[in-house]
């Protein structure tokens, strides 16, 4: 067994091959862009970030990488693949730990991303259906790996599904009325020509809804602007909606097409054979599922039927178009009865759960 650290071109191709040779027979795996990846450690470099991969026997068995922020005192770990050795996973965690130590790191999650809590977060343990559009996917060992070396949950991020052929949307348009009721609330959905407008507000939103979140960290409009534009394959107008008080933006609902199915075509890369056939698969087969990313009201209007108010629109939208059969919506944290209570009312059924987890080092 070799343990290397990823600091040069060809070792970054072992830190992509590792995935592809443990998922090799699973047929459930869709392969990230590398391009995604990429992106986020081109984001991490130097002493904010490390990558380490193992090779046996000249293959590429297992992965890792660790992060600080150069914000606060945080750490974590991200990106590990590894096949169902446990020497091997434990091998790779001490490594990631010992590093963040180094930093001063005492408290770690995992398995977490550099970036925005959005994408490639926390380890799936139910519903290991073909993952989603930069959403961790992983065998379901990896569990047992991650709590023998002692890492102890933390969260849960639960993906609820509706299914529009069986969903009862007398109940949400019923619940709707009462905000209706409220002349100054109003609804507006996303318009690219906006983006600048909408990226002030989306931003203004978030950081009043998430500022007593552990581990938040603000979001400014351009920030939203490079994540927006990012999205641009996946976004449709009418599936992102942002609430009103007057002219007062107080939540936002965003929802984006979930490509997965066709990006398996690309097998991570996106070169131009592949990308052709990603085209003509999208073509055949339209996307028939929306994926909810992120839902966020501002505290002083929470209980007022905004909830209701933006699920209502999109439901809307997703009913006159009659080309969806289901919806997700993602990344419902347990600590955060109120919104899965809502789940529940609507007739939401759990569709995923991914757990953060942390340890005291």
């Amino acid at each position: 067994m070799e343990l290397i650290e990823v600091q040069s071109e060809s070792e970054n191709i072992l830190f992509h091959q590792t995935a592809a040779f443990v998922y090799e027979k699973d047929k459930n795996y869709i392969p990230h862009l590398k391009v995604d990846i990429d992106s986020i450690f081109k984001n991490a470099q130097g002493k904010y970030l490390k990558r380490w991969v193992i090779v046996e026997n000249f293959k590429p068995v297992g992965r890792i990488a660790a992060f600080t922020s150069e914000k606060d005192s945080s750490g974590g770990l991200g990106f590990f693949e590894c096949i169902n050795d446990q020497s091997f996973a434990h091998r790779l965690f001490k490594t990631g730990v010992d590093w963040l130590k180094s930093q001063n790191i005492t408290n770690i999650q995992a398995p977490i991303n550099f970036g925005e809590r959005d994408k490639f977060w926390g380890l799936l343990v139910d519903g290991f259906w073909p993952g989603s559009y930069q959403e961790n996917y992983n065998p379901p060992y990896y569990q047992q790996l991650f709590e023998s070396f002692g890492f102890l949950p933390s969260f849960k991020q639960i993906t609820y599904a509706l299914d529009i052929s069986t969903f009862d949307g007398t109940r949400i348009e019923a619940l709707f009325k009462r905000v209706q009721s409220n002349s100054h609330i109003h609804f507006k959905s996303f318009e690219n020509k906006d983006l600048i407008q909408f990226s002030t507000d989306f931003a203004a939103v978030y950081n009043l809804a998430w500022q007593n979140k552990e581990g938040f960290s603000s979001l400014t409009a351009d920030r939203v602007q490079e994540l927006f534009k990012s999205m641009k394959p996946v976004i449709q107008n009418n599936l992102i909606w942002m609430a009103y008080a007057d002219q007062v933006p107080v939540g936002f609902f965003v929802n984006i097409l979930e490509i997965n199915y066709a990006l398996k075509e690309l097998n991570g890369s996106k070169n131009i054979w592949r990308g052709m056939r990603y085209l003509i698969k999208r073509m055949i087969n339209p996307p028939n599922t929306t994926r909810g990313i992120v839902f966020g009201i501002v505290p002083s209007y929470q209980n007022k039927g905004i909830d209701v108010g933006l699920i209502y629109h999109f439901y809307k939208e997703v009913k006159k178009e009659d080309k969806i059969d289901m919806c997700l919506l993602s990344w419902i944290g347990d600590f955060n009865p109120k919104m899965i209570s809502l789940m529940k009312a609507l007739g939401a059924r759990s569709y995923k759960i991914h757990t953060t987890y942390c340890l005291n080092a």
